[in-house]
């Protein structure tokens, strides 16, 4: 095997002998699916999460880099990649009618309440919040990997929006910089950050100052959740907000702080693709100490 070098992948640094026992290891299963051997490294080597769940989705990953090298061989996908998974989990029975749609709520805030979230966890819930988000946000519905959150949210007994949370960026100058870390500390306490993916509020509710309403309720939330699934204390969040679409105001009102614009390019495979579209970056401190935390190599 022509392999000279460590290699570094997902922030796990591989030697030769361990590239040796994951080939070992994929041979000994080569009849079961990639996520069966994918546990199995997991164990072999002791990748685990804060709440002591398997690295699953960081080590397929991992296998699926040492695979392109010619390092190992998995066995045959089950599926062919995100448009299959994405046609699966959205069926036509759960895309709403866009010609029969709700009746408008059209209200002050103070007259409706307060906006709750609801935690989707039942495959029926997920299949509804992705077919809600596949219908009315400008971006679509898309798989999200690695650890997430999604929420419904309901304000006065009726459905309003939807939102949802996932993994943040690895690399984005701004957030960095007003971090102060380096890349080796980014490495190891990325996973104190998680994204704003998604934030929906649909077309027939125009409740002023709604949004702001409901970022705050969901940060705390998010927050909550986070360390009761993940065993993970989350200390900053970040969002991108699209200029060309959006001020921004929702976010300021919530008392996020704006850092920048991003250089216009997404994450691709394991490289970067320029389409030039830059987007406003936003982040929320969820605690005083988040910076001495996310630089601390402790």
């Amino acid at each position: 095997m022509d392999f000279n070098a460590c290699r570094k992948i997902r922030g796990k640094t591989l030697t030769l002998p361990d590239i040796e026992r994951i080939r070992a290891l994929s041979i000994r299963h080569k009849a079961g699916s990639r996520r069966f051997l994918s546990i199995q490294v997991c164990e072999a080597f002791g990748w685990k999460q804060p709440n002591e769940k398997p690295q699953d989705v960081a080590c397929r990953e991992i296998l699926r880099r040492l695979e392109t090298e010619g390092l190992i061989q998995l066995p045959p996908a089950i599926h062919n990649g995100h448009n299959d998974r994405r046609k699966a989990m959205i069926s036509r029975e759960e895309l709403p009618l866009k010609n029969s749609l709700p009746s408008p709520i059209e209200a002050s805030l103070s007259d409706l309440g307060s906006a709750s979230l609801r935690l989707v966890s039942a495959p029926h819930e997920a299949r509804r919040w992705a077919g809600l988000i596949q219908s009315y946000h400008y971006l679509g519905y898309k798989p999200m990997v690695g650890r997430s959150l999604k929420y419904f949210v309901d304000l006065a007994g009726r459905l309003v929006g939807a939102i949802s949370w996932g993994s943040p960026c690895w690399k984005l100058g701004p957030r960095d910089s007003f971090i102060g870390w380096n890349a080796a500390l980014r490495a190891r306490n990325l996973q104190l950050l998680a994204g704003n993916h998604r934030f929906l509020i649909f077309p027939w509710v125009r409740v002023k100052n709604l949004a702001s309403h409901i970022l705050s309720r969901s940060v705390q939330q998010a927050a909550i959740d986070w360390r009761r699934l993940y065993g993970i204390s989350l200390c900053l969040l970040e969002s991108f907000v699209d200029p060309e679409r959006f001020r921004g105001s929702s976010y300021k009102a919530a008392n996020w702080k704006y850092l920048g614009k991003s250089k216009g390019s997404s994450k691709s495979g394991n490289s970067y693709r320029f389409h030039g579209h830059a987007k406003d970056i936003y982040v929320y401190p969820l605690t005083p100490d988040f910076k001495s935390r996310l630089c601390s190599s402790q």
